[in-house]
């Protein structure tokens, strides 16, 4: 059985829409660039999920939210974050548990008319989830498996150093029979300057 059975379409042309948004965003690399680690972006961000697929069959995925913490770097910019989502059993044989993506990863922005920006990027980390079934034993309570995204947002500045936003996120997580979700997000962003003694630092 496959995943995004009723949707595969759509997850295509989403990541095909982002490989010409990267491809876009390099090409126009001059735009707004910032010297490496130049600023502070701070972000916090609710996430739901429009997954529809066989894991959704048996678990049903909650609300979550993320913070993430990103610095320009050269072409683009790095980040680092994390990520929590629940999950519940739709039957008692499947048990609840919690998720934790701890995740780096980088992106590249593309400045648009009237304040607002696009940008695509991916990420990958551990995707750590805690089964709560006191049956288990303690060791298998706890699993942690790769897990990788790609993401496009579309940014709106309401100040030089405060924007919103909306993104659309694909997500995989590879165990032994994949798991993949489509997230849709809404966040805020706040930039600051880095401290000269961090930029020394860091470059």
């Amino acid at each position: 059985m496959q995943f995004f059975s009723k949707n595969s379409l759509f997850v295509w042309n989403f990541k095909l829409f982002l490989l010409l948004l990267l491809f876009l965003a390099g090409s126009i690399s001059g735009q707004e660039n910032s010297e490496a680690f130049d600023y502070i972006k701070l972000t916090a961000e609710i996430t739901k999920s429009r997954t529809d697929n066989f894991f959704t069959s048996f678990w049903s995925i909650e609300r979550g939210g993320a913070g993430e913490i990103e610095f320009p770097f050269y072409f683009g910019s790095i980040k680092a974050g994390l990520m929590h989502i629940q999950f519940y059993g739709r039957e008692n044989k499947y048990p609840d548990f919690g998720s934790n993506y701890i995740f780096l990863g980088w992106d590249k922005e593309l400045f648009l008319p009237f304040n607002f920006s696009i940008y695509a990027g991916g990420k990958t980390g551990s995707f750590l989830m805690n089964f709560q079934d006191k049956s288990l034993n303690a060791y298998e309570r706890n699993e942690s498996e790769l897990a990788a995204s790609i993401e496009g947002r579309l940014n709106l500045y309401l100040t030089k150093n405060f924007l919103i936003y909306f993104s659309a996120e694909h997500t995989a997580i590879f165990t032994q029979k994949k798991i993949e979700m489509f997230l849709v997000k809404a966040g805020i962003s706040i930039l600051i300057d880095s401290p000269y003694w961090l930029k020394e630092f860091l470059n």
